[in-house]
């Protein structure tokens, strides 16, 4: 592996995450991250360099499974063609699946995304911060929701934290949730708010100018600035470009 690999992915994650200072870098023995312009980097972001014991296979154990289940699931099973077909699934599992979606016994049998969310906001869903973007309540522009009764709701699967998250806290604000439609893609709820199916959570990433935020009937959601959103997705697009 070339050090450049390892450099660009610690930029990205830099730029991304936004790790505050001593944050701990792990990672194992190679050249790439005892090279000098890594250490540079890594004293430039004031970030705690750690690295693993020499001939100690258990010391970097958490990310070398993430790596076998990475290679038997995705990266072995296909002919790839092209270098970029590659790093788009790569992109994609990561982002899309074992993030958001895979569960681990060692995080009580949370995603990773659940389990950070839940630990940095002490379990309290109405104070919880998803993905570090600005959510919203939306459907489509046309839709008429009824002055009482329960809001139709298009919700993620059972796999997916957002799901439990916005009826726990729409149940605390008073408002009644109906769930009236199930997917565990984005595209396929966005196609749901679009037919005008109900109401659905999502982040400015997904918004399209013929939804329409709801303000009215559903609790405030907190969030962090849109522009920390902005910023991530900023660099999400430059890194996959």
């Amino acid at each position: 592996m070339k050090q450049d690999l390892a450099l660009g992915a610690l930029n990205r994650a830099i730029a991304i995450r936004r790790p505050p200072p001593g944050c701990i870098h792990h990672r194992d023995r190679g050249s790439q991250y005892c090279a000098h312009d890594h250490q540079k980097l890594l004293r430039k972001h004031a970030l705690t360099p750690s690295m693993s014991g020499k001939g100690n296979c258990y010391d970097n154990s958490a990310v070398e499974s993430f790596f076998k289940s990475l290679k038997a699931e995705l990266v072995w099973r296909p002919n790839w063609q092209t270098r970029r077909k590659v790093e788009v699934a790569i992109f994609e599992y990561i982002n899309g699946f074992d993030n958001p979606r895979r569960k681990h016994s060692a995080l009580g049998w949370k995603s990773p995304v659940a389990f950070e969310q839940v630990f940095a906001h002490e379990i309290r869903p109405t104070d919880i911060v998803l993905f570090r973007e600005a959510l919203h309540w939306v459907k489509y522009f046309e839709l008429s929701l009824p002055a009482d009764g329960s809001v139709p709701f298009l919700s993620f699967d059972d796999d997916c934290f957002y799901r439990q998250w916005a009826l726990d806290i729409g149940q605390d604000d008073g408002a009644m949730m109906e769930t009236v439609f199930e997917c565990s893609s984005a595209a396929g709820i966005m196609a749901a708010v679009n037919a005008g199916l109900g109401v659905a959570l999502l982040s400015d990433r997904y918004l399209r100018p013929d939804m329409e935020v709801v303000r009215d009937r559903l609790p405030v959601l907190l969030c962090l600035p849109m522009s920390s959103a902005g910023r991530a997705n900023q660099e999400i697009r430059r890194w996959i470009a």
